[in-house]
């Protein structure tokens, strides 16, 4: 944390003086000339629901709003980048936060550092992410001018200070605040009242003081105190001052400071295309991109692969649901979930012994307490660094190769798989991803892709999908098109759209789901795709006749309570009757 003395001023309003009184006007956003722009901050005024983005000490803590939209203010597109001209003090720039993330930074410090093997010093300048918080020595040479269209967005993280707590010692210790983390890392999200004051803020390095509660699932105490439970736990270092009530009265504190060392590659040049190859072999990157025919590029997942990764015990398998892509019995999305292998015999282990590959039984068994806890958790880990992966390498324009017509076609005649990659601009990409693998169902002008990661479908230009890198050939598809096969619509062919309402509502997806599988893929794919002409079904065609679905039956619920089966539930609904969807 740089010194609160040293903070740049920022004052919010400018002040014009009349005959009766003074009048105070907000300043506007964006440049102010020569390329320093101005940006406003968050500035609650009462209780908000937020998160905890940073902790530099009790005196500074860095919250985002419920609605934060940090993600959306980041730049993966490294070829819309431009170099900086000036690196001059409180100025705003972008700077990488991650390899092949760039996002909003103000200098805050300036130094020249001479390193190892160099004779001339190195300029080196501390950036604030003013959408996180927290600060981070990077090399000038990294730095990137920052478009005005970013500084009509406010600050993402407000600084803050807890009110009433202060050190005896008269500055905060790297114990004090590694006490303070532990305390909100029991805590997903917090009220954070602001404390009023006789005057108003007329400047943004005057830090908000507040009182701030952890929110808990209790019905009787919602939300506990955490500057209470920080005073308890470090009473003999700290004083907790009851007769203050107005936010000037809460001093704030300096923190010990540190030298951030050992950067990367990243955090020192800028970004030259030729030269990312996130992590491939020399001559790699041109190998990996098909000088050939195309199809079949990413493995698919079968039973032997979910049983030997410990997807699968016996027949029975766990999924969480993609409900924002449920259409119908017919059409839905899921992702398996792993279930942890124990060592049999073990105390209050429950399940039964799983198959090795060898199909002997193995001295392991499954548990459903596991997955129901863990399951959804590692999964939607794994998907967001899949994500991560596509939108650093797929966000350099000079990666992306669009996919050949004339290859998709042949692979479609010869009833190959196609993969590619799309740009979704949808609110669930930044959950998802920003570029997704797909596979192609047909070819033609536009084309029908299914998100092999993320769930859906989606119609697109062929024009628009990008070849799929070699590199990304792994994992196997995370998420499956499933289809119930002992269910049918009651009195007709299609499913009524109460039928689809009801079945989404029994389909939850914030519990994991356990169920039968019975075939991956139903039937050939030349039969699926019309054998007189595997590419001339179009997009149109009914999902469950679709190329690659998952067909299952007995979908059990694992909500704790009532573990009920979805198919039993239509029927006694009047909404479906028993039967198989191919016959």
């Amino acid at each position: 944390m740089f010194a609160f003395r040293d903070r740049p001023e920022s004052p919010i309003f400018t002040k014009k003086q009349t005959k009766k009184k003074v009048e105070f006007e907000m300043l506007p956003n964006g440049d102010r000339g020569n390329g320093v722009y101005k940006i406003h901050r968050i500035m609650p005024t009462r209780t908000m629901t937020c998160f905890v983005s940073h902790v530099t000490s009790p005196s500074c803590l860095w919250l985002k709003p419920f609605n934060h939209i940090t993600d959306q203010l980041k730049v993966t597109d490294l070829s819309s980048l431009e170099r900086s001209p000036l690196f001059t003090l409180h100025r705003y720039v972008l700077a990488p936060i991650s390899e092949g993330v760039y996002a909003r930074a103000r200098i805050v410090a300036k130094k020249e550092f001479t390193e190892p093997g160099n004779e001339r010093p190195t300029s080196f300048s501390r950036v604030l992410f003013i959408d996180e918080g927290y600060c981070r020595w990077l090399g000038d040479s990294c730095l990137a001018k920052m478009d005005e269209a970013f500084s009509f967005y406010p600050y993402q993280a407000v600084a803050t200070a807890l009110f009433r707590i202060s050190p005896k010692s008269g500055k905060w210790a790297s114990e004090d605040t590694s006490r303070l983390r532990s305390i909100l890392k029991e805590y997903e999200m917090f009220e954070a009242k602001v404390v009023i004051r006789k005057d108003p803020i007329e400047d943004y390095r005057d830090l908000l003081r507040v009182e701030l509660f952890g929110k808990t699932d209790n019905e009787k105490c919602n939300r506990i105190c955490v500057v209470s439970d920080f005073f308890r736990q470090g009473m003999p270092y700290y004083d907790y001052d009851r007769n203050i009530y107005d936010a000037r009265q809460q001093k704030l504190y300096e923190s010990y400071d540190f030298i951030y060392s050992n950067m990367s590659i990243w955090e020192k040049n800028f970004p030259v295309m030729n030269d990312i190859e996130d992590d491939l072999e020399d001559g790699e990157v041109e190998d990996g991109w098909s000088r050939g025919a195309i199809g079949n590029e990413i493995s698919v997942a079968t039973k032997e692969y979910l049983r030997n990764e410990g997807y699968m015990n016996g027949g029975k398998l766990y999924v969480n649901v993609e409900g924002a892509h449920t259409q119908s019995p017919y059409e839905f999305y899921a992702r398996f979930l792993r279930q942890k292998p124990l060592k049999a015999g073990k105390k209050g282990s429950e399940g039964v012994s799983g198959v090795g590959a060898a199909g002997r039984k193995s001295s392991i068994v499954f548990t459903e307490e596991y997955v129901v806890k863990n399951g959804m958790i590692e999964a939607d880990s794994l998907l967001r660094k899949l994500a991560e992966k596509l939108n650093n390498f797929y966000g350099l324009s000079s990666n992306r190769r669009l996919i050949s017509f004339e290859k998709v076609k042949e692979a479609l005649c010869a009833n190959r798989s196609v993969y590619g990659v799309v740009e979704v601009f949808s609110d669930l990409a930044r959950f998802t991803g920003f570029w997704q693998r797909v596979e192609e169902d047909n070819h033609g002008h536009y084309a029908r892709v299914r998100y092999v990661d993320a769930g859906g479908t989606a119609i697109v230009l062929l024009s628009s999908v990008l070849e799929l890198h070699r590199k990304f050939f792994d994992p196997p598809p995370l998420c499956f098109q499933m289809c119930i096969n002992d269910i049918i619509p009651r009195d007709d062919d299609e499913w009524s759209a109460r039928a689809k309402k009801v079945f989404k509502y029994y389909l939850r997806d914030d519990v994991p789901i356990a169920l039968n599988v019975l075939d991956f893929g139903r039937g050939s794919s030349v039969k699926r795709r019309i054998s007189s002409s595997p590419v001339s079904s179009g997009y149109d065609c009914k999902p469950h006749l679709r190329p690659g679905i998952v067909l299952v039956n007995e979908l059990k619920v694992m909500d704790g309570v009532s573990n009920f089966v979805v198919e039993e539930y239509m029927v006694q609904d009047s909404l479906a009757i028993w039967g198989n969807v191919f016959q």
